[in-house]
This record gives structure tokens, C-alpha cells and sequence, in this order.
């Protein structure tokens, strides 16, 4: 009996001691994230069954994430912020019905899922389309808010941050736009295959695609090239 109650004595001295602290403020969630998505992401992909083993540092993140109004985060850090809490409620919602091989059901899973945001639940395509895109009309957010799919631009090893972020974001617009599996052209057929995105929010990419696409890309396409699109690839972007 006494070895019992010892052992529960020190179960309980142990969780206490070594239980994960919560994450206090928008400068130590930077830091967090950072080192998540150095763990976790790697080339482009994501290691979901490393995370479904022990997803404890991804939790700190989206308890933050769930108890702090976006508003609170002030201007200078809120882009950054907005960016990582995209992504990172993403494979958090993957998680939830992982070992998957696509996005499944992709209007339940970007429309109707709930996630919690600043103690208010919203679907993930709120947190894009009014949160994120309603303050900041950036067409480049499109390469940066990765929706867990190999179809979309890859998802870096690092966090954004608020003091890079505007650099992080053209590198992650070039990075896409200079890869010839998101972006290739048909010389035989004088035409650019590009990924369906530029097709689903072609007004978001002003003054047209092709200005936007040579605006962000080491070599221009050429002016008298047509434009097609190729079928999005749903896959999941795990990494294996």
C-alpha cells in the first residue's frame, strides 16, 4: 500500500513539474512556432505521424491560438501571426482523421469544420477569406496559407515572423512560381500550365495573372503564351 501511494505521489510531483506550460504571450508563440514547423515540416511536407505520436507542441500552439482575440495581437506582429495560425489549425485538422491520403471532403473540411479563433469558433475558409484576405488583400498569401495538399505551394521549416515576414512571403511566391511542377510551360504548344489556384482567385491577381506571375518569378513567361491549368493535386502533404 505504502509503494502505491508512493508511486501516485510521484506520478503526480512529475506531471506537475514537467507539464507543459502555456504559451504566454504573441513574442513566445513566434518562438513556438518556429521550432515546430522546424521539427515537423520538412521539404514542403508535413510528419503527421510523428505529430499523431505526441501532438503536445502542437497543442500549446492551438490552445493559444483559441484563447487569444486576434485583435489583441498588434498590427506589427498580426500578419505573422494570422499566417501561422492558418497553417497551423490545418495539420491540426488533419490530425483529427489522420492516417488520411487526401483531403477528404474538402467542403466539410475547409466549410463546415469549426476551429476555435480568439474564443470564437469559425470554419478555416472564414479565417482565409474574412479575417485574413479582408485586412490584408495580398494575392501572395495564396503561396503562403498551405491547405495540406501536395497541389499547394510547399510549407516552409520555419515560422513567420513579424520582422521578416514581408521577405518570407515573395520567397514563398517565388519559391512556387520558379517550380516547374507548379508552373510549366508548353513551348510546343505556346502555353503556361498553372495550378488551378490562379483559376479559382483570378481577381485576386492584379493587374492580370500573367503581370502578377512575372512580377514574382525569376524568368518571365513569355507575353504571347496562352494560359492553362493542369487538375489540382489533393494528396496529402505528408511527409513519408
Amino acid at each position: 500500500m505504502k509503494k502505491l501511494l508512493l508511486s501516485v505521489l510521484l506520478t503526480a510531483i512529475y506531471t506537475h513539474l514537467f507539464a507543459a506550460t502555456p504559451i504566454k504571450d504573441a513574442a513566445e508563440f513566434f518562438i513556438k512556432a518556429d521550432d515546430f514547423f522546424k521539427a515537423y515540416a520538412i521539404e514542403g511536407n508535413i510528419k503527421y505521424a510523428d505529430l499523431k505520436q505526441d501532438r503536445s507542441d502542437l497543442a500549446l500552439l492551438v490552445d493559444f491560438i483559441g484563447e487569444t482575440p486576434v485583435n489583441s495581437v498588434d498590427v506589427y506582429r498580426r500578419k505573422a501571426y494570422l499566417i501561422n495560425c492558418y497553417n497551423l489549425l490545418v495539420i491540426n485538422a488533419v490530425l483529427e482523421t489522420y492516417p488520411i491520403e487526401k483531403v477528404a471532403d474538402t467542403n466539410k473540411f475547409f466549410k463546415k469544420d469549426k476551429h476555435k479563433v480568439g474564443k470564437e469558433m469559425m470554419t478555416l475558409d472564414h479565417l482565409e477569406y474574412k479575417i485574413i484576405f479582408k485586412e490584408y488583400k495580398d494575392p501572395r498569401l495564396h503561396f503562403v496559407l498551405v491547405c495540406a495538399a501536395k497541389g499547394c505551394p510547399p510549407i516552409p521549416s520555419f515560422a513567420y515572423t513579424p520582422g521578416d515576414v514581408n521577405n518570407q512571403i515573395n520567397r514563398q511566391c517565388q519559391l512556387a512560381l520558379d517550380d516547374p511542377s507548379f508552373l510549366y510551360l508548353e513551348k510546343e504548344n505556346n502555353m503556361v500550365k498553372l495550378s488551378p489556384i490562379f483559376k479559382w482567385y483570378k481577381d485576386d491577381f492584379f493587374p492580370s495573372i500573367p503581370e502578377f506571375i512575372n512580377a514574382h518569378r525569376s524568368t518571365k513567361i513569355p507575353h504571347d503564351y496562352s494560359l492553362g491549368f493542369y487538375e489540382y493535386d489533393w494528396t496529402l502533404n505528408a511527409w513519408k
